[in-house]
């Protein structure tokens, strides 16, 4: 949108020229004018859309002028700009059809509403006198879109090549897809709307190519340079940054950017947005605010699963209710994951999963122990995480829930020994040790011990120690001595007695009696 200001007076022109910040505001500033006849050739030339002339001039009045420019370009809006508060001028100019009427000695920000408002006005009777084309461009918008995101679309080929020329494109070339998303507002769908709105409006200003809304998400399409090395994106995301860091300063937010790779010719556009989409995923994981689909890309993938001390350090800590240590395991498992230049998004996704199934089948042995036979899992717990803060709620969920079941009824002690022996089964458990953890006197625990299972505290060690040896003997080819050593029992001997008198066989019978 451009704006000519006519002021003979050079202070007032270089003034306004430069206190406003007219291109963040998304308007093109003329050379101002000296007078009004050279404001007319620029009119005839340039077609302003908004026209801030001094109402005093030499060689013309600026409510001349205004009405020339009227002439001209019927829809200029124009701002008549006087050192005198006559409202005489402000009758006569209301009159001559100007738009509004500021003292040379308003405030930077009267100004700046001022124009604003003209801006807004123009807009709004652009939209009127273009409901049509307003209607089609968002219709077209909408299937370029569904193209974009879903790669399918129900018009023919050069349908779809039409759309792109009416966006100003020819369907050839190289092209890059980015996504940029915004928080910072507030978090009602209200506020990030309003928030995606404006940002997107203010970066179809700066940024090169085709900007679109998608959900809560800007999609700018743009041409580019063949890229095969992958050297420019650096420059190309530095660029961007540079406009998102700009508009975050004006709407006081923060923009993440996630840079796809180049494809060839517009029928590979929707394969360049899957690229930008699958880069936005780091945002999840990754510290920062910008990543390129050719940083990621060139990774080969790292370990995607939990390990096996992983799982141990997470039980400990579910199992002992810190909420403060499992923030502090969750970041120091995915940070251990990042530090491996070779993980990917997939990579890092599937070893947290992993950390989420190994907490799932913690619960159910545990809660077995507890005698509870039978749960359902939450449903957070069930959704795929793809984020620090939904693998921080599916681990915390997990935990509250043993927790709370273990707390259920008079036995909670009782429980929470019971789950204590069943996670430390391979080690030698002790009745003092146990008392010590739940935090109650060895001889209460011994009582009600056998109040409420009916057994020993010690038959219920070795029970849990020989069900976890038929586990062991059942689902893996280890020997029957390394067997014993798992389970706390370094003599073998004594161990394969106890286990013939628990289960009528000895520890090799019984394997080779279990189906594999």
């Amino acid at each position: 949108m451009k704006v000519l200001i006519v002021d003979d007076e050079v202070i007032i022109r270089t003034g306004l020229s430069k206190v406003i910040p007219w291109k963040e505001l998304g308007f093109e500033l003329l050379p101002p004018a000296a007078s009004a006849e050279e404001a007319i050739e620029v009119i005839r030339n340039e077609c302003p859309d908004i026209l801030l002339t001094d109402i005093r001039m030499y060689d013309m009045s600026g409510l001349e002028l205004a009405e020339k420019a009227v002439g001209i370009h019927p829809d200029t809006e124009v701002i008549i700009l006087s050192g005198y508060d006559d409202f005489q001028y402000t009758r006569q100019a209301i009159r001559q059809r100007v738009s509004d009427y500021l003292l040379k000695t308003s405030k930077t920000e009267d100004i700046i509403r001022t124009v604003l408002e003209a801006k807004k006005r123009i807009e709004q009777k652009r939209h009127v006198n273009s409901q049509a084309h307003f209607d089609r461009q968002k219709e077209q918008s909408r299937k370029l879109l569904q193209w974009l995101v879903h790669g399918d679309v129900q018009q023919e080929e050069d349908e779809t090549s039409a759309i792109l020329r009416d966006f100003g494109w020819l369907p050839s070339g190289m092209y890059r897809i980015c996504l940029i998303e915004a928080d910072g507002w507030g978090e009602s769908k209200q506020e990030e709307s309003l928030l995606l709105f404006a940002a997107a409006n203010l970066l179809g200003e700066s940024l090169p190519g085709i900007t679109l809304l998608h959900g809560q998400q800007i999609v700018v399409i743009s041409a580019e340079e063949d890229d095969a090395s992958g050297g420019r994106s650096s420059q190309v995301a530095a660029a961007y940054r540079l406009e998102l860091d700009k508009t975050e300063r004006m709407l006081k937010c923060r923009l993440y950017l996630a840079l796809g790779g180049v494809v060839s010719g517009w029928g590979e556009l929707p394969a360049a947005y899957r690229m930008a989409e699958h880069t936005l995923r780091c945002r999840n994981w990754m510290s920062g605010n910008s990543w390129c689909w050719e940083g990621m890309n060139k990774r080969k993938g790292g370990l995607s699963i939990c390990t096996a001390e992983e799982e141990r350090n997470l039980s400990v800590i579910l199992l002992n209710r810190n909420a403060g240590n499992l923030q502090a395991w969750i970041t120091g498992f995915v940070e251990a994951r990042m530090a491996d230049p070779d993980t990917t998004v997939d990579t890092l996704e599937a070893s947290v999963r992993s950390a989420v199934l190994a907490a799932s089948r913690w619960l159910r042995s545990v809660t077995s122990d507890l005698g509870f036979e039978q749960f359902v899992l939450p449903d957070v717990v069930r959704q795929m995480p793809h984020s620090r803060e939904l693998l921080f709620r599916q681990l915390y969920t997990i935990m509250e829930q043993y927790h709370e079941m273990a707390a259920a009824g008079q036995e909670s002690h009782v429980r929470r020994a019971m789950a204590y022996i069943s996670e430390h089964v391979g080690e030698d458990i002790s009745l003092q040790t146990v008392a010590r953890h739940i935090h109650v006197h060895p001889h209460y625990l011994s009582e009600i011990f056998r109040k409420e299972t009916g057994m020993t505290f010690g038959d219920f060690v070795t029970g849990c120690k020989i069900r976890h040896a038929m586990h062991l003997l059942a689902s893996s080819p280890v020997k029957v001595s390394e067997v014993a050593v798992r389970v706390g029992f370094e003599d073998v001997k004594y161990f394969s007695k106890l286990f013939k008198k628990h289960t009528g066989m000895t520890p090799s019978v019984y394997r080779d009696t279990v189906p594999q």
